[in-house]
């Protein structure tokens, strides 16, 4: 593709507005590069009066051979038949237009692979339009769509299809071997309450969202999309996951927050790939072992109903931010110092009375968030290393006891039992033996009595 050189574009933008667009128009059919360009060309074109093109049929016939056209923020309602012969182009972007409908004779076109019609008013597409087989990309969000074009799922080639934030209830049957090369799927923001049982068959997918639905739960075979990386369901009605979604081995991103979930699947610990897992404001109560989410980075159970955490949640070793606030927490796990990557800590609103000494240990801990809890004590090391510290609405903050000396931090260091068990107690009274030898040879100094 040749590149626009400079000196012709300064004799562009000297010419009228319209002159521009004609003249980009064939330098595109001539497979000259604009994106140096496209910024400006981008100023410029706002100021084509929309009827310009109706009067212009040769200088559109002459470009019969552009692949690539862009009339997006138009106001267009309707598109000038002058363009009907452009054919070749394979490139069709209507983004942020006034369109109800699209014109007939763009069935005829039929190079199309990428169309852009997001942010019109379209309710309706017609299936001589969805004929196209080499049509890979389809972008229709913001519009008016009541019901998921059947025809859509009979394209052989596409691979993004997007039909997000329209008025979708309901999916026509996904048939065999169809959609064989979809790798992203939005059907979010649409009252959407059932998906395909058979959507496991989309093995290529590595993109699906379903945010914003009226989801009450998902299909078993939702498990065999094995390629799948990212998968967003948050605020739906959710109150289970399907027993296999470890499955999913391919998984970096799960998105549940704002759902009606009180457990979580056992099989949750083999998503050996996911690095952010977001469960928010759900019915948690407790949890299954985490160990297994060795690539884990961001963790979101923020107002769940947790009491505990798993003593594994300490062995997340690449966990960076950890968001726990708003939960019936009484303490977190004594042995953290596997959290070597942990970055940010959020426990606020929990009652929490006692932070571990292994907190200090934390190489990389800079933000720790732990208002509102009852927190009476801070080892001084903690607060010298941090760089940002919340204890707002905390005894501490209150005035009561402020921290702990560097002797009283670091009296004692848990085993792995007492991480699993809590911390034991020593009975009243007890005195440590290295105290008690003192004192009786105190006593016998005193009154002359011969101990040994």
């Amino acid at each position: 593709m040749q590149p626009l050189t400079e000196q012709l574009w300064k004799k562009l933008r000297s010419a009228n507005p319209e002159q521009v667009e004609m003249a980009l128009l064939r330098a595109r059919a001539q497979g000259f590069n604009l994106k140096p360009w496209e910024q400006e060309y981008a100023e410029l074109r706002q100021y084509i009066p929309l009827p310009y093109y109706a009067e212009q049929h040769e200088a559109v016939a002459a470009c019969y051979a552009v692949q690539e056209l862009d009339l997006s923020e138009r106001e267009l309602s309707s598109l000038p038949a002058v363009l009907a012969n452009l054919r070749h182009v394979e490139v069709l972007d209507l983004r942020n237009n006034e369109l109800t409908a699209l014109p007939t004779w763009l069935n005829a076109w039929s190079n199309l692979k990428e169309v852009y019609l997001e942010n019109n008013q379209i309710s309706a597409l017609s299936a001589d339009f969805l004929a196209h087989s080499r049509l890979e990309l389809l972008q229709l969000s913001n519009n008016q769509l009541k019901a998921l074009p059947a025809a859509i799922l009979g394209l052989p080639s596409l691979q993004r299809l997007d039909l997000s934030h329209n008025n979708i209830s309901s999916l026509p049957n996904l048939e065999e071997e169809q959609l064989p090369n979809l790798s992203f799927l939005a059907l979010n923001d649409n009252p959407i309450s059932q998906i395909w049982v058979n959507i496991g068959q989309l093995t290529k997918l590595q993109t699906l969202q379903l945010q914003n639905c009226l989801l009450q739960q998902l299909p078993e075979s939702i498990c065999s999309l094995f390629a799948l990386q990212n998968l967003w369901l948050q605020n739906n009605q959710l109150r289970h996951l399907p027993a296999q979604i470890g499955q999913l081995r391919s998984l970096e991103l799960l998105q549940l927050a704002q759902n009606e979930l009180q457990e979580l699947p056992d099989s949750l610990d083999r998503l050996a790939s996911l690095k952010q897992l977001n469960l928010k404001e759900n019915a948690l109560q407790h949890l299954p072992k985490l160990e297994g989410l060795a690539s884990l980075e961001l963790l979101h159970l923020e107002h769940n109903q947790l009491q505990h955490l798993p003593s594994d949640f300490a062995r997340l070793g690449r966990l960076k931010m950890a968001y726990l606030q708003g939960n019936d927490l009484d303490r977190l796990p004594l042995i953290l110092d596997a959290l070597r990557a942990l970055e940010v800590l959020h426990i606020e609103s929990n009652p929490i009375e006692q932070l571990p000494d292994s907190l200090v240990d934390l190489p990389n801990l800079q933000r720790l968030f732990a208002a509102h809890t009852q927190i009476k004590s801070l080892p001084r090391r903690l607060r010298q290393k941090l760089e940002q510290l919340d204890i707002e609405g905390t005894p501490l903050a209150n005035g009561e006891p402020q921290e702990e000396t560097e002797q009283e931090a670091f009296s004692h260091h848990p085993t792995a039992q007492e991480n699993e068990e809590g911390p034991s107690h020593s009975p009243k009274g007890c005195m440590l033996p290295g105290l008690g030898i003192v004192l009786l040879l105190i006593i016998a100094l005193i009154y002359g009595v011969t101990l040994f």
